[in-house]
């Protein structure tokens, strides 16, 4: 029997490769045909948005992309726009797209991290914004600069890679929250919580009354808890350990972060080493945390468990939202809250501190060297800055009801103004997960599932993580840039401030 069914899995796979393969055949041989008769062609993996799709498998399939791209071909008689299918991977982002550059057969336009983009772009995959974005955007009546298209300028300008230069659209944004079960909330007397020492009590209560308090998953507990936990112990040593300030536009959204040549600095002087005490201190909250999620939090149906009211709360974006105004299962009242600061009570190091967001961007349009090898980049270019004008990016973003908007003038639908309210906090000390090597990430984000599923003791995961903070992190990337600290060393002396942290 297990014989049969793993032939049956076999089977499956082929089918599906074939379906995948034949699909890129067919999508090829269109454009091939196209080339001919001399019409331009540009392919593009649009994320969320592409044509055709159903967002979290709820609700009617995905069309205005197409809408908006048949209306570009409208006005421009000799382009074609293909949207292109991909297969993602959870485990290494941008595994796909790397293996199309190494070949020369990437789409033009793929939405993708753009910190996925970062450690590649000394290689030329990457086209870089930057000469584009000082000039106007077309269709746009009064636009001088398609910079002042952006609702969060500063969040945009942020996305600058380590070369300081700009490989990505940020068309629209994203936050997390908790969304919770009013009707569990009430029947056991239960309220959004002031602070830590409150959210934890709560959970303690949903859990003796029988309910799961929240869902959380790995890759969340990986990227979203270690950043909000670090920034709420951190934060309140911020001037010790940003040194490096960015330009007036990136200061006003990114005030007090950590740059990659900072963290790297930072992991060289002791801020992550397994006997600092404040970052033993993050691991331990975490742990401890830990008690209060679901016992998979690999696997597990999240929203399944939710929806049944078996769990009270999920962490989850604003892309959730959907799914809660179409999924028939949704029979309760609900609600948005974000997580409280922690006190003394919950740690010596935390001194209620207003928690940080940790989301930002949603889908980061980036383009390829494909463009420029085709000859096809200054259509990227114009397409982007058509699906950018107001009423476009309202029908494409709107439609889907997963993220806000991030070009002015396009509307917001109203159930994810929470989100818009969230995002008005400043932004987290550090991503950790997105600031270092592929290689570091991975290793990171194996480890904290090992640790958080009791497979390693928090002191041999202290252990394990500073080696490679070193060698996978912080040495990796001084040796790629070549980085000298001793501007930044002269920093530290000019302020007073000691090289190694205080205990």
């Amino acid at each position: 029997m297990n014989g049969k069914l793993s032939l049956l899995r076999v089977g499956a796979v082929a089918i599906l490769l074939a379906l995948v393969v034949g699909g890129e055949l067919v999508q090829r041989a269109k454009t091939e045909r196209a080339e001919e008769t001399g019409v331009k062609v540009i392919s593009a993996v649009v994320g969320e948005y592409r044509p055709g799709h159903v967002p979290q498998s709820i609700g009617k399939p995905l069309r205005a992309m197409r809408d908006v791209a048949d209306a570009y071909e409208r006005l421009h008689p000799d382009v074609r726009v293909r949207f292109r299918s991909v297969a993602y991977t959870d485990t290494v982002e941008g595994e796909w797209i790397r293996t199309q550059l190494l070949g020369d057969t990437a789409p033009e336009i793929v939405a993708i991290n753009v910190e996925a983009v970062w450690p590649d772009v000394d290689k030329g995959w990457w086209v870089s914004l930057e000469p584009f974005m000082i000039e106007p955007n077309p269709y746009v009546p009064g636009n001088r600069q398609w910079w002042d298209q952006f609702a969060n300028l500063p969040l945009t300008r942020a996305k600058r890679g380590p070369d300081r230069q700009l490989y990505c659209v940020a068309y629209d944004m994203v936050e997390t929250g908790i969304i919770y079960n009013a009707d569990i909330f009430r029947e056991v007397g239960v309220k959004v919580p002031a602070d830590w020492e409150e959210f934890l009590e709560m959970q303690r209560k949903l859990k003796d009354a029988g309910y799961i308090p929240l869902l959380v998953h790995f890759q969340q507990a990986a990227d979203w808890a270690q950043d909000i936990i670090l920034d709420q112990l951190y934060y309140p040593i911020l001037e010790d350990i940003d040194i490096e300030k960015g330009t007036p536009e990136e200061e006003e959204y990114l005030a007090g972060y950590l740059f990659p040549k900072e963290l790297c600095y930072d992991i060289k002087r002791g801020y992550f080493d397994a006997d600092y005490p404040r970052w033993r201190e993050v691991w331990r909250l975490m742990l401890d945390w830990r008690r209060y999620w679901q016992k998979d939090i690999a696997v597990a149906d999240r929203n399944r468990l939710f929806l049944t009211k078996t769990a009270a709360m999920m962490w989850e974006g604003s892309w959730s939202v959907r799914r809660m105004l179409n999924d028939p299962l949704v029979d309760f009242d609900w609600g948005v809250f974000y997580l409280p600061p922690m006190t003394k009570a919950t740690s010596r190091f935390a001194e209620r501190v207003d928690p940080a967001v940790i989301g930002g961007a949603a889908m980061q349009l980036s383009v390829t060297r494909t463009a420029i090898s085709r000859g096809t980049l200054d259509t990227a270019i114009d397409f982007l800055r058509f699906i950018c004008e107001p009423r476009n990016a309202e029908k494409i973003i709107g439609e889907a009801g997963l993220f806000i908007p991030n070009i002015k003038g396009a509307k917001l639908i109203p159930q994810l103004a929470p989100f818009e309210d969230i995002l008005e906090k400043r932004y987290c000390t550090v991503k950790m997960l997105y600031s270092l090597s592929q290689e570091f990430t991975d290793r990171h984000t194996r480890m904290i599932t090992l640790f958080l599923n009791g497979g390693i003791s928090l002191d041999e995961f202290m252990v394990e993580m500073e080696n490679y903070f070193h060698t996978l992190g912080a040495d990796y990337y001084i040796n790629k840039y070549g980085w000298d600290f001793r501007d930044y060393d002269a920093i530290l002396a000019s302020h007073g401030i000691p090289y190694k942290p205080q205990r």
